[in-house]
């Protein structure tokens, strides 16, 4: 499964999900954590996350494909 890492502005969570953007974008991007957790090199700890913090996000290409960051 390729990945590519993204630095990404943390915007909100969910259960299920992280709320993200792209720097100066104010669109939010919903990424599964479901799929963020399967990869390897993803050390996010979701629970020390900032709003309008800059994290950097391993996603799979296919993922990154579907929510247009590729």
């Amino acid at each position: 499964m390729p990945v590519e890492s993204y630095s990404l502005i943390f915007k909100r969570q969910s259960a299920k999900a992280i709320g993200v953007s792209l720097d100066g974008e104010k669109e939010m991007i919903w990424l599964p954590k479901s799929v963020l957790d399967k990869v390897p090199d993803n050390a996010l700890d979701y629970e020390t996350l900032v709003p309008d913090e800059q994290i950097d996000v391993y996603v799979p290409d296919w993922i990154a494909t579907d929510k247009g960051l590729l």
